[in-house]
């Protein structure tokens, strides 16, 4: 190769930019300047060789930014008959966003969807039926403008009503 540019276009293709590509052991590459999430951005490659071939070659891709997910436990530890609740935050995504919340224990696995408000913020309740330690997972799947994200995994414990609570009727006769 001895000479390479690139055309893109984030209009499709109603106006281009071009840049000169740089040439090093047969391999050409460019930089294309930074663009705002959502943005399509078209282009075209065009490379001479020593014997004037043109080469060409031409793609889109959509740019994507970053998503952020936390999660908090409001209790670490409920008793059983109370909900465990989950408290998080999605940054980085101004789209209607869905969130999934996975708890898992050993027994078995439950899956929640949860809408976060415009602040990026949800919560998410989940009654509990026996006892035992739950890990809870959440993920954003992504879309056309954001990366998927993973949150923090949380462990939370579920123990039996204090002996006065399950009991005091039967005691206070």
């Amino acid at each position: 190769l001895t000479s390479a540019a690139l055309d893109y276009s984030v209009d499709n293709w109603n106006s281009t930019q071009e840049i000169p590509m740089t040439v090093a052991n047969r391999t050409c590459s460019a930089t294309i300047p930074q663009q705002k999430a959502g943005t399509n951005v078209c282009y075209r490659v065009f490379a001479n060789d020593t014997l004037m071939n043109t080469l060409s070659a031409q793609g889109n891709f959509t740019v994507k930014q970053t998503a952020t997910l936390n999660i908090t436990a409001l209790h670490e530890n409920v008793h059983v008959g109370e909900n465990v609740t989950i408290q998080g935050i999605l940054t980085g995504t101004t789209t209607n966003a869905t969130v999934t919340l996975q708890f898992m224990n050993a027994k078995e696995t439950r899956e929640i969807q949860a809408a976060p408000l415009r602040n990026g913020t949800f919560t998410v309740e989940m009654p509990t039926n026996s006892t035992g330690e739950w890990a809870v997972q959440a993920s954003f799947a992504g879309d056309n403008a954001t990366y998927p994200a993973f949150g923090n995994q949380l462990m939370v414990k579920v123990e039996e009503q204090p002996f006065l609570v399950k009991h005091g009727m039967f005691i206070g006769g």
